[in-house]
């Protein structure tokens, strides 16, 4: 069984092989092996458009390979150093206007048919937005339509490579043990299993729910959640605003959006107590321990990223109330703290961890730092975003 390692980068294209009866009859139809296609961003994360949720967030701890042969990644090769960033930083800049849009089911259909009108209707299927962010961006990677672009036909660019064996891993004999141990199982997407989000299908559903509220009021039903702040404080629909924030509210609290994301857990490994830990150190002795200190001081640095844009939106919804008044966005500022209480837990037990290794072979101190040391440079080399990496870099020194 496989999952992705810290190589993956920003703009990173993963195309896979799902396992359902669907997923095959896309992979035939389009004259390939593989269905679906979501790309990388920052530290762990990816974008897809996927049926049910639409455009959404995905963590890398929800994607992984029973079959090695079901996945593939390309990387671009751009013609200079300019574009590269130039299309990276877009992607890690604007991904949030992509997310939240529907899933277009009939743009998905007419892919694959000679029409050549655009049906999508402000949506996106999975290899459409591919193309679609990387054409925004400025450097289109296939010469069509990007709402005619499938998954397989990604694999025919002459702007990407194969980068598979660089960025795929198989999960260690105690990983798999452990996981075991836990009672549970690899979500394999290529074997039954799913990225679909719940969090995303609340919003989705949210969407769905006031549709007829903006519609209502001679507006254009909006695609995603994140344009709710631009219609709510437009002047021309200040006559009616408040009323339709009462009404977004009222579902936004039917569907339970801010109580799932307080219960919801955003690690995998969030509790795995310490004795098991040691018990493992003590069993496969300092090269188990020194990979183990890497990895919990990788996921610490890019949980301090995901921290500090969670930060970054609520300091938007804070400032939104303070000068709207609208309880939609008191119920976001309500949303996003909570995200960062889950993170702050998270970072502080992987530091706890990190300690406590370092307690546990104080002889092996000089080690650790060098590969706490190698990781954050790796972490910090692979952020696009200038002031993302300005900010990442304060935050580590202060914390470290």
């Amino acid at each position: 069984m496989y999952t992705f390692n810290a190589n993956l980068r920003v703009g990173d294209i993963i195309l896979i092989r799902g396992a359902a009866k669907y997923s095959k009859l896309i992979a035939k139809v389009t004259n390939g092996h593989f269905s679906h296609a979501m790309i990388a961003l920052e530290n762990d994360i990816f974008l897809e458009a996927i049926t049910g949720s639409g455009v959404q967030i995905t963590s890398m701890l929800r994607v992984s390979f029973k079959d090695k042969t079901n996945v593939v990644v390309l990387r671009c090769n751009f013609p200079n150093e300019k574009t590269r960033l130039s299309s990276l930083e877009y992607i890690t800049r604007n991904f949030p206007i992509y997310q939240g849009r529907k899933y277009s089911y009939k743009g998905a259909v007419e892919s694959i048919i000679s029409s050549r009108a655009d049906h999508t209707n402000g949506g996106y299927f999975c290899s459409h937005l591919v193309a679609a962010i990387y054409t925004d961006s400025g450097f289109p990677l296939i010469n069509k339509p990007v709402y005619k672009v499938t998954p397989n036909e990604l694999l025919t660019s002459e702007f990407v490579e194969d980068i598979t064996e660089q960025v795929i891993s198989p999960y260690s004999d105690i990983a798999l043990q452990r996981i075991q141990n836990k009672g549970e199982k690899l979500n394999c997407i290529d074997a039954g299993g799913s990225t679909a989000s719940q969090d995303a299908k609340n919003h989705n559903k949210l969407l769905k729910v006031t549709a007829k509220y903006f519609t209502r009021y001679g507006l254009k039903a909006p695609q995603r959640c994140g344009d709710f702040p631009e219609i709510l404080t437009n002047g021309s629909n200040s006559h009616f605003a408040k009323k339709l924030d009462y009404q977004i509210i009222k579902k936004y609290k039917e569907i339970g959006i801010n109580q799932y994301v307080l219960g919801e857990k955003f690690e995998a490994d969030f509790e795995l107590n310490w004795a098991t830990i040691q018990s493992e150190m003590d069993q496969y002795g300092y090269d188990y321990a020194n990979d183990l200190y890497g990895s919990y001081n990788y996921m610490l640095i890019t949980s301090i990223v995901k921290l500090l844009n969670a930060r970054r939106q609520l300091s938007y919804f804070e400032s939104f109330y303070n000068e709207w008044k609208f309880k939609y966005f008191l119920l976001k500022v309500e949303y996003h703290t909570s995200i960062i209480k889950h993170l702050s837990e998270i970072m502080d037990y992987y530091l706890d961890i990190l300690n406590n290794v370092e307690a546990a072979l104080p002889n092996y101190f000089d080690d650790f730092q060098e590969t706490k040391k190698l990781i954050v440079t790796h972490v910090i080399s692979k952020q696009v975003d200038p002031e993302q990496k300005t900010e990442l870099i304060k935050f580590i020194k202060d914390l470290l």
